[in-house]
């Protein structure tokens, strides 16, 4: 499969699916978090307290997995994405409004928990805008899994700044 034809498999999953299980670790306690997602190239971006388990253990080891598909109802249909890499606060300025715009244009509800409330608007929502925390996960590599092209099908390749930097490689990591 060659880099273009797998980012466009890519791009149009991350774009049909709302959520990702993040898997987390904090003194060999895993923690696995399904949480909304938006994609800024093939770094994945997303919204959460910092009191949040899965927040405290990155903290601790930024080192995470996550992974994303859609549901379907029999094995030979499983297609999805398992992408590793490390994920932390967003500090940079103009990485956060990329972000935060990819993040937007996916969930425009969010909007509600971004901007600080009024004195007149104290509802919990609105309350909320001061206690979420944006997060990006730099992916460092992706694979994507195929069963309809026969059962366990993988296609792996090395990531870095957003983008695929090899040739994907059929069944070489699990």
């Amino acid at each position: 499969m060659s880099p273009d034809a797998l980012n466009t498999i890519v791009m149009d999953l991350m774009a049909s699916v709302t959520t990702m299980t993040l898997a987390t670790c904090r003194q060999n306690a895993p923690r696995a978090t399904d949480l909304y997602f938006a994609n800024e190239k093939l770094d994945l971006v997303f919204f959460s307290s910092m009191d949040a388990e899965h927040s405290r253990n990155l903290s601790y080891n930024q080192n995470c997995s996550a992974t994303m598909h859609p549901q379907v109802s029999g094995w030979r249909e499983i297609k999805g994405i398992r992408v590793e890499g490390i994920a932390h606060p967003v500090d940079d300025a103009s990485l956060k409004i990329r972000a935060q715009d990819a993040y937007l244009k996916k969930f425009p509800f969010a909007a509600q928990f971004l901007s600080p409330p009024t004195p007149s608007d104290q509802s919990t929502s609105r309350r909320a805008a001061g206690v979420v925390t944006l997060y990006v996960l730099r992916v460092s590599g992706l694979t994507y899994i195929d069963n309809s092209l026969g059962f366990g099908t993988k296609y792996f390749t090395p990531v870095s700044d957003g983008e695929f930097t090899g040739i994907p490689a059929r069944n070489q990591k699990s």
